[in-house]
């Protein structure tokens, strides 16, 4: 929690998708503890949009975190490699592809 803040802002200045995905899940599991611990006063706007975005999609998809979704691709046989919108996108397709067979 000490250096997540850090962490976040590097990954969004450098454009590291993974390591931005891996951040906000941290704090979306730990939000309490994040409220406590963290100050967001001089955080981007265009952070706070995706750290809720984040909430929602662990609230509403079950989808929550990055390593899940490559955990799924992986056992699929799909490229683990990609952002969490490309790996959404292949595992849907994959199951859509498995339903139109079945």
């Amino acid at each position: 929690m000490d250096n997540i803040l850090d962490n976040l802002l590097y990954a969004d200045s450098k454009n590291c998708a993974l390591l931005k995905e891996v951040a906000m899940d941290f704090i979306t599991r730990n939000k309490v503890e994040a409220m406590e611990k963290i100050t967001f006063i001089d955080a981007p706007g265009t952070l706070m949009r995706d750290l809720l975005a984040s909430v929602a999609r662990r609230e509403t998809t079950g989808l929550s975190t990055i390593v899940e979704l490559r955990r799924r691709a992986h056992s699929e046989g799909l490229d683990i490699d990609d952002s969490r919108d490309m790996l959404v996108a292949a595992l849907r397709s994959r199951n859509l592809k498995k339903q139109r067979t079945s």
